[in-house]
């Protein structure tokens, strides 16, 4: 591993690398992502990039682990809100289960054997967070049926995650989504 940036700049510049990272693993995936392609993009040298990571793989697994404890770290503090519609509760908590991770980075992430376990890790707590939502709405439910539920929630979530042709119907498929799920849960 790599120093760790500790100055403003510093700071700044290995974010720069990490976004950067994330727009090239989207545009090219993991394979043809590279850290010539990563430093072009983020606006530095090459040595910047070797400075703070010392492979592609570390700046990737660096890269999951600080959007996956963001997301961790929501879910475990996620509260429902009682006075918020079932709607704007479940939005809310898909936005954090989501984290700034976009499907087609989690998949070309989840092609990193190294990442597996943590991926799986954080894919379970998204599936006990949502389970807890449901059982929330539905207490009289068994905690298999909780989950079934769950994971056909992120099942449904992800398949969401919009094409070209979609963009322009986004914040309607969103929208319908929401409510589709919602009415799921609440009845």
């Amino acid at each position: 591993m790599r120093r760790k940036a500790k100055q403003t700049r510093s700071i700044e510049t290995t974010n720069a690398i990490l976004i950067a990272a994330a727009d090239v693993l989207e545009e090219h995936g993991y394979t043809r992502a590279t850290t010539d392609r990563i430093a072009e993009r983020a606006g530095v040298s090459i040595g910047s990039v070797y400075q703070y990571f010392g492979n592609k793989l570390e700046l990737f697994e660096r890269m999951f682990d600080r959007e996956s404890d963001l997301m961790v770290s929501g879910l475990r503090n996620y509260t429902i809100d009682d006075n918020a519609a079932p709607y704007e509760n479940l939005q809310r908590l898909l936005d954090i289960s989501r984290g700034g991770i976009t499907p087609g980075q989690f998949r070309e992430l989840g092609r990193i054997p190294e990442l597996k376990g943590r991926i799986a890790y954080v894919s379970e707590v998204v599936i006990c967070s949502i389970a807890d939502f449901v059982g929330h709405f539905q207490p009289n439910l068994r905690e298999k049926e909780r989950r079934i539920k769950a994971e056909l929630i992120v099942a449904s979530a992800q398949s969401l995650g919009l094409r070209d042709r979609d963009k322009k119907h986004h914040a309607e498929l969103l929208e319908e989504f929401y409510n589709m799920i919602s009415r799921y849960i609440v009845g």
